[in-house]
């Protein structure tokens, strides 16, 4: 939905189908570097009918939501821990944060993108190529590990470094200095107080 002039518009800029079990939803919300030429906004969201994360791209006109594309899909979510913050660097580069879905041992594992920062190309057509490359690996999105459910992160307005929010297990709340190939410490058999690495 959009408010203009303090009043919500009667038409939503876009209808998705979220799912609101537990810890999904509606979980991202990005605008483009270039939105105010090509005018394009980014959504990233646990779709109820696959129960998968998905992030979609809204081309808008007249603050509706045309040309949805996905970008994006099969993204894993559990109940718990689906992270969801997406955004740019002032590069231009894609990032998304995907919690461990509950399972700490996800955090540490290469294998998949779960307990990850994410980090993509995106081209104007909407084709998302992995940007990641954790341990030299340029196929991976995969930017930084070791997280156990990050919601948000920002860029520094002059350095371009990344600080990222982390939601410890009831100790270590953090805001970590996210760096390529960083890892954040979280993991099977978790110690409280131990600093993270990155």
């Amino acid at each position: 939905r959009i408010v203009s002039n303090g009043q919500l518009l009667a038409q939503p800029f876009a209808t998705l189908p979220v799912s609101t079990s537990g810890e999904q939803g509606l979980l991202g919300l990005a605008f483009d570097p270039n939105f105010s030429q090509n005018r394009f906004v980014y959504v990233y969201y646990t779709d109820r009918n696959a129960l998968v994360g998905r992030v979609v791209r809204f081309t808008d006109q007249n603050n509706i939501g045309i040309n949805q594309l996905t970008l994006l899909n099969d993204i894993p979510v559990g109940t718990i821990h689906n992270g969801g913050n997406i955004g740019f660097d002032r590069n231009g580069r894609f990032y998304l944060t995907v919690g461990e879905n509950g399972d700490p041992a996800n955090s540490q594992d290469f294998t998949n993108i779960k307990g990850k920062i994410l980090r993509y190309n995106i081209d104007a057509s909407g084709v998302a190529t992995p940007a990641g490359t954790v341990l030299g690996d340029p196929s991976s999105p995969i930017f930084a590990l070791g997280l156990r459910n990050s919601f948000d992160f920002t860029f520094h307005p002059t350095a371009g470094t990344m600080y990222a929010s982390e939601n410890g297990p009831g100790c270590d709340d953090e805001v970590n200095r996210i760096v390529s190939q960083g890892n954040y410490g979280w993991g099977p058999n978790y110690v409280c107080g131990v600093p993270a690495q990155g």
